[in-house]
């Protein structure tokens, strides 16, 4: 069970970090909502981070395969 829960904690810190990183290459948004965003995620990670994929997803799936690396 503990590498279970490791692998999931590893995972969703990996997910949190690749939603900022989309969150600062994000072109549509403006500087304000790219901070309510990132406050949004830091605040209350699980909903704000669902609530990013579920607005964005598609487009940060296009910013991902469009960005180099």
């Amino acid at each position: 069970w503990t590498a279970l829960v490791w692998s999931i904690f590893i995972a969703w810190i990996l997910l949190v970090l690749r939603i900022f990183g989309d969150i600062m290459r994000n072109s549509s948004l403006g500087g304000l909502a790219k901070a309510l965003w990132a406050l949004f995620v830091l605040a209350v990670p699980l909903l704000g981070v669902f609530l990013y994929l579920i607005v964005h997803g598609q487009a940060m799936s296009e910013r991902s395969y469009m960005t180099p690396g």
